[in-house]
Parts: structure tokens; C-alpha cells; sequence
């Protein structure tokens, strides 16, 4: 039996992923360029997307937990490939196996979790993880700068870049003359220091593996300016319902929005369970043949209230309108919510009929 269509689709370009990732790796040559593919890629299908970053050539992949990098080594195996799967949260206690059966290679974040890996008695590869101004995760230069690394196995030194996405911020620069002299001692080792915005920056932060993330997926590296990444992701909502009010009619919840004229209100059958930040409630917008109409009420878990008055010669009940897409950018959905790009991709409800456009 097929599935019934639901009232809400997100279509996934993965002709546009590829596109970026492309874009991202020509910048960063002669250094290599990985992926982030943390929070099922960002929110967009791991099985899918991994499968289109292999076959365009990208053998380097990053997660957060044990179990993403299990999952993305099945689908790769399944495929045929073996990429190196880094874990950004490192190994446990009661992990090890796990990171030796399936050769994953764990982030070592601090002096606990060196030693734990250096109990295993086979030297299988993993990364350090120095904190150069994050605060986060890795363990400090002290620690680094005491460690003996001639008994482990160690293919890559990591950090993070904490301002990144602020072109100007001195810290960059601060940042990475420090990452710099961290890792000089060491230059047998491959280093790593960019994500997305950190390519943007320049070729003196690309080391030699860059680990793009919310580029790849359309978002904006940058916190502001230009977008160059082309966008991936269009979440629609169709009409159920609509139909003419009068001026001073309260609308939605808590009457938080009231008709200042007679207008036409359309249901779209999209709401914050499908991803659709709820504080987009009188403040969003939703487009409709290039026309943008607002958002009006708060939006509710599976519906929301969008002005449709500025096309009401055009549309009708069944039709669909844009919340996330080429008119209305992620970025931009960010910025109306007060929420953060990355939120927005990674809370993408799974409700929604997903279609994804081409790729493989």
C-alpha cells in the first residue's frame, strides 16, 4: 500500500549538495576536504547524503556519536566503500570494541581518553582534539604538549575554530597562530582547523583537512554577507483550508494576531512538528509564486496561519506554500526565529513527505 501523502513535503536537492561540496573542495586544494555528517547530515538523511558525498569523491567523514558512525559505516559498506569515520565524542570504557570491529576512528579529547585507547593492544588510528579557545571539547595544551605520542597511532591534530563565522574577529587569527605552534613539533601528523566558514577564510587555515558542515547543506558559513552555497532544502505546506475574514477578527492561539482588514486566511497543514521554528508566529514568512505572505498567529504542531490576501486571485485551497526554499532561505528563517541555521536543518520533523531531487 503506498503511503498517504502528508500534508507537509521537504525536498532535498542533492544535486546542490554535491554542487557545494565541490565548491568547498576546489577552495581548500591542495588540502583535502572531509564532511561533517553529524545529526543524520544535519538533519537531511545520512543514508542518502553519505551516499552522494562518496560517489563525488569524498573519503573523510566526521560525526558526533559512536552510533552515527556505525550507521554511516553500514551504508558505506553496503556501497562498497570505506571512508575514515572520525567520532567526535571519543571512546569509552565500554565503547573500545565497537571502535576497533569496525575501525572508527575516535577523537581523543582529553588525557582519560588517550589512555583508555592506548589499552588496546593493537595501535589502531585516532585523532587528538587540542582546545585552542573553544572551551568545549579537547584537552588543553598542557596536556597535549605532556603527552608521549611514539606508542599511539595518531593520523590527525584537530581544533575548532570558536568565531569562525565573524570574517574580522581577531580571535581567528589568534586563534590559529596558537593552534599553529601547538602543533609544530609534529609535522609528520596531518592537521585540521577549518569547518565551513574556516575555508572561507583563507588557505592559511586549511592545514590539510577541512571539515565543512553547514555549507554543504546551504547555510550561510558566515554570520553575515553573501551566501555563496546554493540552497538544499524546500519545506512546503499545503493548504487545507482557507477563507475570507473580517477586519478585527482574532486569529490562532491566544488571539496574538487580530485581521487589521478584511483578509484571506490560509491553513497550511505545516507546523513546528514538521520544523517549523514556533517563534516564526507573527513574524515569518511564507511564499507563494514569488509573492511573500506573513505568517499570522502562532504557529501550532501541525498547522499554520498564513495572510494570503496579496494573492488571493491565484491561489486556492490544495495549493502549496513555501516556508523554507529559494525565497525564503534557511539563513533567513534563522534570523526571523532568533534561532540558529544549524537548528533549523537538524530539527526538520520526519512527518514531512520527503522527496529528494536527484543524486543518488
Amino acid at each position: 500500500m503506498r503511503p498517504i501523502a502528508a500534508g507537509a513535503r521537504l525536498t532535498i536537492d542533492l544535486n546542490a549538495l554535491v554542487a557545494n561540496y565541490r565548491y568547498l573542495a576546489a577552495l581548500c586544494a591542495p588540502a583535502e576536504c572531509g564532511a561533517a555528517i553529524k545529526a543524520d547530515a544535519y538533519g537531511l538523511g545520512l543514508e542518502r547524503v553519505l551516499q552522494n558525498l562518496l560517489e563525488a569523491g569524498c573519503e573523510t567523514f566526521f560525526v558526533a556519536t559512536l552510533q552515527e558512525g556505525i550507521d554511516a559505516r553500514r551504508y558505506a559498506h553496503a556501497l562498497g566503500y570505506q571512508p575514515i569515520l572520525y567520532i567526535l565524542e571519543g571512546p569509552r570504557a565500554d565503547t573500545l570494541n565497537y571502535f576497533r570491529d569496525l575501525e572508527l576512528c575516535p577523537v581523543l579529547n582529553s588525557v582519560h581518553q588517550v589512555e583508555l585507547w592506548a589499552e588496546l593492544p593493537e595501535k589502531h588510528a585516532a585523532a587528538i582534539h587540542v582546545d585552542t579557545g573553544m572551551q568545549r571539547l579537547g584537552m588543553l595544551i598542557s596536556e597535549f604538549e605532556s603527552l608521549d605520542l611514539a606508542g599511539l597511532n595518531i593520523n590527525l591534530l584537530m581544533s575548532h575554530l570558536a568565531c569562525g563565522d565573524e570574517r574580522e574577529n581577531p580571535a581567528n587569527a589568534q586563534q590559529l597562530e596558537l593552534m599553529c605552534r601547538t602543533f609544530a613539533a609534529h609535522s609528520d601528523i596531518p592537521k585540521s582547523f577549518a569547518h565551513s566558514a574556516g575555508i572561507l577564510l583563507g588557505d592559511k587555515y586549511h592545514a590539510d583537512l577541512c571539515r565543512p558542515g553547514i555549507g554543504l547543506y546551504g547555510g550561510n558559513p558566515f554570520a553575515d554577507g553573501d551566501n555563496p552555497m546554493q540552497a538544499v532544502v524546500q519545506l512546503e505546506g499545503r493548504i487545507i483550508h482557507a477563507h475570507w475574514h473580517e477586519a478585527g477578527t482574532r486569529v490562532g492561539y491566544g488571539a496574538s494576531y487580530i485581521c487589521p482588514q478584511r483578509s484571506l486566511l490560509a491553513t497550511a497543514a505545516v507546523g513546528y512538528a514538521d520544523g517549523l521554528p514556533k517563534s516564526l508566529g507573527n513574524r515569518g514568512l511564507a511564499y507563494f509564486g514569488g509573492r511573500a505572505c506573513n505568517i499570522v498567529g502562532k504557529i501550532s504542531m501541525d498547522l499554520t496561519i498564513v495572510d494570503v490576501t496579496p494573492v488571493a486571485d491565484q491561489i486556492e485551497e490544495g495549493d502549496w506554500l513555501e516556508f523554507i526554499g529559494d525565497q525564503m532561505s534557511v539563513d533567513e528563517v534563522a534570523r526571523r526565529s532568533e534561532r540558529f541555521s544549524y537548528e533549523i536543518l537538524t530539527r526538520l520533523g520526519t512527518r514531512a513527505e520527503r522527496t529528494y531531487l536527484s543524486g543518488s
